[in-house]
């Protein structure tokens, strides 16, 4: 594994780190599915405001969590 590597993978857990606690067990298993981008999206939010977009997802009244943030006029 490269040094690029590593430090890329740490930054992403950093980033996974300052999510809800919710939120980031629902990434991390796999239930929702997220880009890096979509994650620095969900970190300008509340935890509480992070919980509800990634529990629209998991209800399934969004099919992505980018979805979920246009909806919120999130920009990509």
């Amino acid at each position: 594994m490269s040094p690029r590597t590593v430090r890329a993978d740490a930054k992403f857990a950093d980033k996974l780190n300052q999510l809800s606690d919710n939120t980031r067990k629902a990434i991390e298993s796999g239930t929702v599915k997220a880009t890096e981008e979509c994650i620095d999206k969900l970190l300008e939010f509340d935890n509480d405001s992070q919980n509800q977009l990634t529990r629209s997802v998991r209800v399934g009244q969004h099919k992505t969590l980018k979805d979920a943030l246009v909806e919120q006029g999130c920009k990509f």
